[in-house]
């Protein structure tokens, strides 16, 4: 019984440094449930759901931090705005920041396609594709 354990310590440990590293997809591919940063790891590359279920249910300045950042990503800017307006981190306050910039509105063209040869319908070296 004590291997195991060794083992989902050395677990945890990889991951967290794996974490610190920014090697989010390593961690968020983790089938470890009950850690904060596999939840904190999912919510960064858009697996919004699954981390708030795991996040919202504990509590820490940087649990509360990573909560910000997934509901953002997830689109609800007001929530991301209520989780991070009591942190004091730099990186806390940059993200609000960032959220808070007014918007720029832009308007922008894409060829249609028929004539790109990466596009369905394309032409490459003189014949149809």
């Amino acid at each position: 019984m004590q291997d195991i354990a060794q083992g989902e310590y050395a677990d945890d440990a990889r991951l967290a440094a794996a974490f610190e590293k920014g090697d989010y997809t390593t961690v968020a591919m983790s089938p470890r449930n009950d850690l904060w940063r596999v939840a904190a790891a999912r919510g960064l590359i858009g697996l919004t759901d699954a981390a708030l279920t795991v996040l919202s249910a504990l509590d820490g300045d940087e649990i509360r931090f990573y909560r910000g950042v997934a509901r953002w990503i997830g689109g609800d800017e007001d929530g991301a705005r209520w989780e991070l307006a009591p942190l004091t981190s730099p990186h806390a306050r940059g993200l609000l920041s960032l959220i808070e910039r007014p918007r720029i509105p832009v308007l922008s063209m894409l060829a249609d396609g028929r004539n790109l040869p990466h596009a369905e319908g394309g032409r490459r070296r003189g014949r149809e594709v």
